[in-house]
């Protein structure tokens, strides 16, 4: 449990620096092109973040459950199709991205920008999967640097490019070059299943994996599309307000992110206590978690809550003092994002998936029905509301599917 706790803890630490490196990126932006040219930069990657799940379908979540009970052979049989999958899914995700921006924006798209946010997210989410085995095996070197590697390139790439470019939305093309490098480095994830063997072209295989993928593939869309489908619509209106928006939003999500070190942690330990059947452990874990996170980051949503005047002032400026009010409404999800989390990765550990999704969907739909309805009328203000009120419905709902799972022995607690 200690060294647990202590690996959680370097990549919580990794993640918060990869994010608050990677903030340092927008504030420079933000100030640089101001919120009309920062919204396109935001729109782009919102936009492509939709499709995330179509180019990733949370392959390394199978292998985590497959990992335990596999012989060598067959975890590289499992990453080479995997991998073959991962490259097959690419090219559909970005037609999807350039379909849609012509829908929203009909003659101001820009398929240039859709390209360069595909580019960037697909490589990245290459490099997740090259860490995936090392993570099986409980290895978190990898996690904790090369996030905190590719997001210092990116700065750097930042700093000096500015001058040369002439629109935010242009920034994203050196995400790109720093997540290939990082990709690269996360190469050394794979070294333990060399050799590698060739994709077994097995279709009845492959069947097999979108079952299995299918409710993480649900769970995924669904958290992208509450994610991000806010800043899409709001695009079609005002890219000034997808700025402001987002300049508020970030800064809830790089503290929301301090969680992420625990679930990196928790999602293998649990599967691997799962598989041992050990159900009183496995809610054992969850609990601690839970309490942890409910504590610190309910304490961390008041603070943020009481300076976000200040707060947005001085990151951005006064030129983003409308940023202020969606701020202080997303405060909420502060604490509600650390405990979806940790209740969404312990039901899909023990293989529960289907459970979680059903939330999962029940969220994301009314998220993008009230964001249809009041954006066009109230704007972000809208957006921020919308975001709260589902996180919320996220958290009951997940809380009482945890309650009722014989497989967590949580409600005998």
């Amino acid at each position: 449990m200690n060294t647990g706790i202590g690996q959680a803890s370097l990549v919580s630490a990794s993640h918060f620096a990869e994010r608050v490196l990677g903030f340092l990126c927008i504030i420079i932006l933000s100030r640089s092109f101001g919120s009309e040219g920062i919204g396109e930069f935001y729109y782009f990657f919102s936009l492509m973040s939709l499709w995330i799940p179509l180019m990733d379908m949370s392959f390394d979540k199978l292998i985590m459950q497959k990992w335990h009970g596999s012989g060598w052979e067959q975890r590289r049989q499992l990453f080479s199709d995997l991998l073959f999958l991962k490259l097959a899914l690419g090219g559909s995700a970005l037609l999807m991205g350039w379909t849609v921006d012509w829908i929203s924006r009909g003659g101001a798209a820009n398929p240039l920008g859709v390209l360069a946010a595909f580019l960037a997210l697909y490589i990245e989410e290459f490099g997740q999967l090259f860490r995936s085995p090392a993570r099986a095996l409980k290895q978190v070197s990898l996690e904790v640097i090369v996030p905190i590697v590719a997001k210092l390139l990116t700065l750097v790439c930042v700093i000096f490019a500015i001058p040369f470019l002439s629109n935010g939305w242009q920034a994203i093309y050196l995400y790109v070059i720093a997540n290939t490098i990082g990709a690269v480095i996360s190469l050394r994830g794979v070294s333990v299943l060399v050799p590698l063997v060739m994709p077994s072209m097995n279709f009845s295989r492959y069947f097999e994996f979108f079952k299995t993928l299918f409710p993480f593939t649900v769970i995924s869309s669904c958290m992208m599309f509450s994610l991000f489908v806010d800043s899409v619509i709001l695009g079609r209106y005002s890219i000034s307000e997808v700025g402001l928006y987002n300049a508020a939003y970030r800064i809830i999500l790089v503290f929301a992110g301090l969680s992420q070190g625990v679930c990196y942690t928790l999602f293998p330990r649990i599967a691997e206590l799962h598989a041992g059947k050990q159900p009183a452990l496995v809610g054992q874990m969850m609990s601690q978690a839970l309490r942890i996170n409910g504590s610190f980051f309910g304490l961390l949503a008041i603070v943020s809550y009481l300076l976000s005047g200040v707060c947005i002032e001085l990151l951005y400026g006064a030129k983003f003092s409308a940023s202020v009010l969606p701020f202080k409404i997303l405060t909420p999800i502060i604490l509600f994002s650390p405990l979806v989390d940790v209740l969404g990765h312990t039901i899909e550990a023990v293989g529960q998936q289907n459970r979680a999704m059903i939330w999962y969907i029940l969220a994301a739909g009314s998220n993008f029905f009230l964001n249809l309805l009041l954006i066009p009328f109230y704007g972000m203000i809208a957006a921020a509301w919308t975001t709260v009120l589902t996180a919320l419905l996220l958290v009951v709902g997940l809380t009482w599917q945890a309650y009722t799972l014989p497989s967590l022995a949580w409600s005998r607690r």
